[in-house]
């Protein structure tokens, strides 16, 4: 399986205070991974709508605790707490405990929308004495959005948006075991999941619920490149994006799902094994993002990745290093065929054609023979993210440009209730995944998106709630 995405773990648990009148009570939140980032030093500088709340070094102790009235009435969009950790080789758990919990109760209300912001880490690391690390800055930088979101919109078109009634509402998967019962659809069984996780706070992916149903899917999971919370509406901004790592993946394995690809970033990926009762797999989804309509060859990617043994139509195959060994074991085969095969199974995958091509180019008559001992270790690999022409859905594929007939732009021109449920300034129809299989076989099944070329504007998967359902012809 792909590894979950390697991530620096820090861990803050408190209890903070939740005021509300007329009850007093106390909540536990646990941060159990925030995504963290080493910076030699930080220096804060005021910018606007930006607060930047400072704290002496060792302490909670906040110097200007009355800035913070600023943000009455605004929408806090992103917290990032930086620190040191000074001296080296100690636990400073009760220390960002105390930090925490000291910010919550001067904003009693932050934990009610904490899946809408996000949340970053940063160590500093430049300092070698404790004179140095209490030259550093120590403490939190609020972004916070400002003013009405709406202002740009006319009057008549301010109209229009108030007299549409539609709210889409998120929910945090409790589980992996969750996630599992929630895709099981009729016909399947579900196991081994698992999904990368950039943090408890700022989820790449939530559940969602819009009861009108205005992109066609009215309930189900969706998989993001960045914060799932930013895909609510209205669709008040062209390029809202959140940045979760500003360097490329370097994991081959998750470099391999998109060979084409210049560079990816902040990925999202979800995987599991599925076993199908029928012939033929099918789940429905709409592929979301805010690359559209500008930036169509900066376009990010996604698929849906099959594997296993009697996929139809698969072009593509993989050799596991596991299954080379087991293949070198059991089969005599010369060393001029091993040391081709060795190759392949140092790949992710490789195209089946061009694979029978090398073997009857370099061993002729005796290929065929090969061929037919070396299939049974070898399993089929397909893209089931695809249009009817063979093409991969993407935004350089389903845009205003081209396949115009899938494409739909998220404006108040062309839709008021998409425009006001959804952030993404653009959206594919209702798209499904179908592909035929072996009945009662296991299968390995990858969901996965990433920014390319950069980090910024992001995209999304939303799969439909009625779950990943095997079907008979």
């Amino acid at each position: 399986m792909l590894p979950t995405i390697t991530l620096k773990q820090i861990g803050f648990r408190f209890l903070f205070m939740l005021f509300g009148a007329p009850l007093f009570c106390q909540q536990a939140i646990q941060f159990e991974e925030v995504l963290l980032t080493e910076i030699e030093s930080y220096a804060p500088a005021a910018k606007k709508n930006q607060l930047v709340v400072k704290m002496a070094y060792g302490t909670s102790s906040v110097s200007n605790p009355a800035l913070l009235k600023k943000l009455q009435g605004k929408k806090v969009e992103a917290i990032d707490y930086y620190f040191t950790d000074f001296p080296k080789g100690q636990s400073f758990d009760a220390l960002h405990s105390a930090r925490l919990t000291k910010l919550t109760a001067l904003i009693p209300n932050l934990w009610k929308r904490k899946f809408f912001i996000s949340w970053k880490a940063y160590r500093q690391t430049s300092c070698e004495t404790e004179a140095e690390a209490k030259q550093l800055f120590h403490g939190f930088v609020i972004t916070y959005s400002a003013g009405d979101p709406l202002a740009f919109l006319s009057p008549t078109n301010r109209a229009i948006l108030d007299s549409v009634e539609t709210e889409v509402s998120l929910e945090n998967p409790n589980s992996t075991e969750d996630i599992t019962q929630f895709l099981q659809g009729e016909g399947v069984k579900i196991t081994n999941l698992e999904i990368n996780d950039t943090t408890k706070l700022t989820k790449p992916y939530l559940y969602f619920k819009e009861e009108e149903g205005v992109i066609g899917i009215f309930e189900g999971l969706m998989l993001t490149t960045g914060l799932a919370a930013n895909a609510v509406g209205p669709n008040d901004k062209a390029n809202k994006s959140f940045v979760g790592s500003k360097k490329a993946v370097t994991d081959p394995e998750i470099l391999s799902l998109f060979p084409k690809s210049k560079k990816l970033f902040d990925p999202c990926i979800l995987e599991f094994d599925i076993q199908i009762d029928a012939d033929t797999l099918v789940f429905n989804y709409v592929f979301a993002s805010e690359e559209f309509p500008e930036y169509l060859t900066y376009h990010d990617v996604f698929g849906f990745f099959i594997s296993g043994k009697g996929i139809a139509d698969a072009k593509d195959i993989k050799l596991s290093p596991e299954a080379f060994e087991r293949l070198s074991a059991e089969l005599e085969f010369p060393d001029a065929v091993l040391s081709e095969l060795k190759k392949i199974s140092e790949k992710p995958y490789i195209n089946r054609r061009g694979y029978v091509g090398v073997f009857r180019q370099k061993f002729g008559k005796k290929a065929g023979e090969f061929l037919k001992a070396i299939d049974p270790y070898i399993v089929d690999i397909k893209n089931l993210a695809v249009l009817p022409n063979g093409e991969e859905v993407s935004v350089g594929n389903i845009n205003h440009k081209k396949n115009a007939h899938l494409y739909r732009p998220n404006t108040l021109e062309h839709d008021p209730k998409v425009f006001k449920a959804w952030q993404y300034d653009g959206f594919s129809v209702p798209l499904q995944a179908k592909v035929q299989v072996t009945p009662n076989q296991t299968y390995h099944l990858i969901m996965a998106i990433a920014d390319q070329k950069d980090a910024s504007l992001d995209s999304a998967i939303f799969i439909s709630g009625t779950g990943i359902n095997g079907k008979k012809k």
